[in-house]
């Protein structure tokens, strides 16, 4: 295989083509300049130039070592292969110099075989996301009876007016501040510009998000990009409130993101869920676990000890 590195607003037709009709949003250009300006796409083609293969590269820095790590809102990261058999010579294709210190992928195996990654010779995590599928005929009916009841409440307020939604541009200032929020009270890095960043420049037709308000007070709020499959719950941020009922809007949120994928006929991804309590949140809320992998290729010994780590910590 012949291999080209190419720049997000460089790649060729047949590659933006494949990327849009065989890839998910977070390998397509738009998504991917987005998360890193410098962004590139090793290309992999055959003797008589086919296409076979692409593969992200978004070079960044973490403990002080530069690798394609897996950015913040990438969720999933990685090539996209006419044949995933395919998979070890493209790796094996990519010349060193390109990579740093460090090759991450996190992908779902639809068909659940490891084979090609084994091959790869990859360290493989397997971790879980949880999704409700685009055949689900009746949400209302996959929730389970401790959330509905909160739920059934909360519907009938925003049915009567006294929650209000505001969807697109004119939320996103407030769906920003409630992330923050929620990533203070939560303690994690919500790498707040980057997250502004992909709202506010994200195309229409590859996102969606909404702010939940009462009494004119931003209560939660979700953003949502998708491809022609699923929708994925990047952000589902709340606030604390004093009233009981209000300080559940997350199973409101939560319920009308998903309803707005499955609108679209989408189904509808959580993102990660290893925490038990997220996870029981998720299934609570309809998803069914879903395995995906994190496969890293150490390029040099930097490599290796931050996958240690990053393992075992």
């Amino acid at each position: 295989m012949e291999v080209s590195l190419l720049g997000t607003q460089e790649i060729p037709e047949d590659v933006r083509s494949f990327l849009r009709e065989e890839g998910n949003v977070f390998q397509s250009p738009e998504y991917l300049y987005l998360l890193n300006k410098e962004s590139k796409y090793a290309i992999f083609r055959d003797e008589e130039g086919n296409l076979k293969a692409t593969f992200p590269l978004s070079l960044s820095r973490k403990a002080r070592i530069k690798g394609n790590f897996i950015p913040p809102y990438g969720h999933l990261y990685g090539p996209l292969l006419k044949d995933k058999n395919d998979l070890e010579a493209v790796i094996s294709a990519i010349p060193k110099k390109w990579l740093g210190a460090l090759n991450s992928i996190k992908l779902v195996l639809d068909d659940h075989d490891l084979l090609p990654l084994l091959k790869s010779k990859g360290i493989i995590t397997p971790t879980q996301c949880h999704r409700v599928e685009s055949t689900t005929s009746d949400l209302l009916a996959t929730i389970n009876s401790s959330k509905k009841r909160y739920l059934k409440k909360l519907l009938k307020l925003q049915e009567s007016g006294e929650i209000l939604l505001k969807e697109g541009k004119d939320c996103i200032d407030d769906l920003v501040h409630l992330q923050q929020q929620t990533a203070e009270k939560n303690n994690f890095n919500s790498s707040i510009e980057l997250l502004e960043r992909l709202i506010r420049h994200c195309p229409n037709d590859m996102s969606y998000s909404f702010v939940l308000y009462y009494k004119n007070e931003p209560i939660a709020g979700a953003w949502c990009p998708f491809d022609n499959r699923y929708a994925y719950h990047l952000v589902n941020a709340s606030k604390d409130h004093s009233d009981s009922l209000i300080n559940k809007a997350n199973i409101l949120c939560t319920y009308l993101s998903i309803q707005k994928a499955l609108d679209l006929n989408l189904g509808f991804d959580f993102e990660g869920s290893n925490l038990p309590g997220v996870a029981n949140f998720y299934r609570q809320m309809g998803g069914k676990p879903v395995i995906y992998y994190r496969v890293d290729w150490p390029q040099n010994w930097m490599g290796k000890m931050y996958t240690l780590l990053r393992i075992f910590r």
